[in-house]
């Protein structure tokens, strides 16, 4: 009935690529298989051509996904869909190579059945059960979860209180304004102990059982006993990096920004310079703040993250590694080579210091570096990432040592957040976090629940800090028997709003605004936004505009990069009352026909869109002024 040779073609496509993405223990994307086979059996006419290419594309989506975040159209799904994401596909080579295989052999197939033409022609009534049997295994697919996902009321902004009354919820709980927003003109440190913060790539605690996974870790075992140990690590909202340097910097779990979908989005859009968090205390303290990352860091806003609270050095891949590619990335060698060679000249300084990075090699499915030697049959990726990381720990350790450079230093290791894949059918997994004080030379566990939130409050108690900020929300073991405010929804709601409204900006008119078209910056008073993806505006493609939108009193609502159809659309919300657009601007088909094509607009929605000249190169400094009338 079916058409042998194709049949057995596409049949070898599916094994194969459900092999290379470890699909097989996902039950729900079998519906899908037997529904692209049955369609074989409907014919080489073109509109059954397009209903099987259609479901082998959803299928090859479904696929990423669960090969990406371990479950099929999970919450992660829907954080990650999104464009300036698509780039990180280079991140799993073998897979997309694979994918690619994969629609080049369906093509074939869909060719040859096009060749063999009509001479099997089924009957309508074959047809028929053929369709309806296609459709229950569409139905039975993932394809639901798309549908309920859709069909799902988004949480409106006014499910937030109003001010007043989340000020009152707040006070009812003890929690007064200069717990929020610390005076830091008292801080002090009685020593001038440096801290070098690694944050671990997914590296959470299950990797350190040596009953699965013996000699793994060796140095970080190693380390273990000599340090602050805290087991019962659990994982908070999101399993995210952005989640984990933005909740272990700045003492606040991510749930604040009341964006569970578009994590990370967040720190991209939503200012944080309203917080208080680890730079700021020790800029105040004197310290140098470096920050290494060994991916972009134009991605989900974490040069913002660092930037904005006072962070000398941000350091990502495309310094690392010299590529002026969007989405380049350093090797874990290559990252810890450049934070050792700055350690070594902080020493030489004679200067406390908060340095923090976060390697990208054991993110899954694993990247190791190509000169580490194998774990074990050195058949698992993720566990050779794994090993790999810790030969390179115990190396940039072994050099640092030898010139006494983390004399006076707590050392802290900490997972961004748990494995995606590697452990997502087991129960009760911790992160993993240890620190090592200069003075500590015996191990010692602290057995009670914390989250990343809590890291600021245990650092200062490390580092016998006075005056520091009080994070009302964090929890130190070593200093507190129980945990004073539990993460209660009202609670969250109402930091949400007292914070949601102090983040806002000012653009109001007569600023005086700089173009850094090679940085992709725009400087507006003391605040340096960044956009993404690309190295510079002018290398965006030609169908996006940076978009910052202005409400009538001068707050900015948003500062976007979008794509050409969707900016007009994007800017007919009605509490927009002015906007700043820049780019290649011809594209938009308000301001058609209009010279030069690259340059700016600044004013109201309905007022005449003529484009403003900028220079090419280099900076350009304009001071925006709105009509008087207005």
């Amino acid at each position: 009935m079916i058409r042998f040779v194709p049949f057995l073609g596409l049949a070898g496509v599916q094994v194969v690529l459900m092999t290379v993405f470890k699909a097989w223990p996902s039950v729900v994307l079998w519906p899908l298989l037997m529904t692209h086979l049955l369609l074989l059996g409907l014919g080489p006419a073109w509109h059954w051509v397009c209903l099987r290419t259609g479901v082998f594309c959803f299928w090859l989506v479904a696929l990423w996904s669960y090969g990406i975040e371990g479950v099929v159209f999970g919450p992660g799904f829907f954080v990650h869909a999104q464009p300036n994401t698509v780039f990180f596909m280079g991140f799993f080579p073998t897979q997309a190579w694979s994918t690619l295989v994969g629609v080049f052999a369906h093509c074939g197939i869909e060719g040859l059945l096009r060749l063999q033409g009509n001479r099997t022609q089924l009957s309508r009534l074959k047809q028929a059960a053929l369709f309806v049997m296609a459709f229950t295994g569409l139905a039975l697919s993932p394809a639901q979860d798309l549908v309920v996902h859709g069909l799902q009321p988004k949480a409106p902004t006014s499910s937030l209180p109003n001010l007043s009354a989340a000020w009152e919820d707040l006070k009812r709980r003890g929690i007064e304004e200069a717990d929020l927003f610390p005076d830091l003109k008292k801080l002090n440190l009685n020593t001038r102990t440096s801290v070098l913060l690694f944050y671990l790539e997914s590296l959470e605690a299950s990797y350190f059982d040596e009953t699965k996974f013996p000699g793994l870790l060796p140095f970080l075992t190693q380390k273990r006993k000599t340090a602050l140990v805290f087991p019962n690590f659990k994982q908070s909202l999101g399993n995210f990096t952005v989640n984990g340097l933005f909740a272990s910097q700045c003492g606040y779990p991510f749930e604040i920004f009341s964006r569970e979908e578009n994590m990370n989005d967040t720190l991209f859009y939503d200012g944080t310079r309203h917080l208080t968090c680890l730079g700021d205390v020790f800029a105040q303290m004197g310290h140098r703040r470096i920050f290494f990352q060994g991916t972009s860091l134009d991605f989900a806003g974490v040069r913002n993250l660092f930037r904005d609270h006072q962070f000398d050095e941000v350091v990502g891949s495309a310094a690392l590694t010299g590529s002026s590619a969007p989405y380049a990335v350093a090797k874990d060698q290559q990252l810890y080579d450049a934070v050792g060679e700055r350690l070594l000249r902080l020493a030489r300084e004679n200067r406390p210091y908060l340095m923090a990075s976060i390697n990208f090699g054991t993110h899954d499915p694993g990247h190791p570096d190509d000169s580490c030697v194998p774990y074990g049959d050195g058949r698992d990726p993720q566990l050779n990432a794994v090993h790999c990381l810790d030969g390179h720990l115990k190396k940039l350790f072994e050099k640092l040592s030898s010139t006494n450079a983390l004399a006076n230093t707590a050392v802290v290791f900490m997972s961004d957040h748990l494995s995606r894949l590697q452990f997502k059918e087991e129960p009760n997994r911790r992160n993993f976090l240890m620190i090592s004080p200069p003075s500590h030379r015996v191990g010692k566990i602290m057995p009670q629940e914390i989250y990343h939130h809590d890291f600021p409050k245990i650092l200062a108690d490390v580092l016998k800090l006075q005056d520091g900020p009080t994070y009302p929300l964090a929890f130190s073991p070593l200093s507190q028997k129980k945990r004073t405010h539990a993460l209660e929804p009202p609670l969250l709601k109402s930091l949400a709003r007292i914070f949601q409204n102090r983040q806002q900006d000012a653009l109001a008119c007569d600023t005086e605004v700089t173009f850094h078209h090679k940085k992709n910056r725009l400087d507006y008073g003391q605040r340096h936004v960044y956009f993404s993806p690309g190295q510079g505006i002018l290398a965006w493609p030609r169908d996006r505009i940076a978009a910052v939108a202005v409400g009538k009193d001068g707050s900015v609502l948003f500062k976007e990069l979008l794509y050409v159809e969707e900016v007009m659309l994007r800017l007919t919300q009605t509490n927009i009352h002015r906007v700043l657009l820049w780019g290649h601007l011809d594209q938009v088909a308000a301001f058609s026909a209009q010279a030069p094509t690259y340059g700016y607009f600044w004013g109201e929605l309905d007022a005449p869109k003529v484009i403003q000249p900028l220079e090419i190169e280099g900076e350009h400094t304009v001071r925006l002024s709105c009509p008087q009338n207005r």
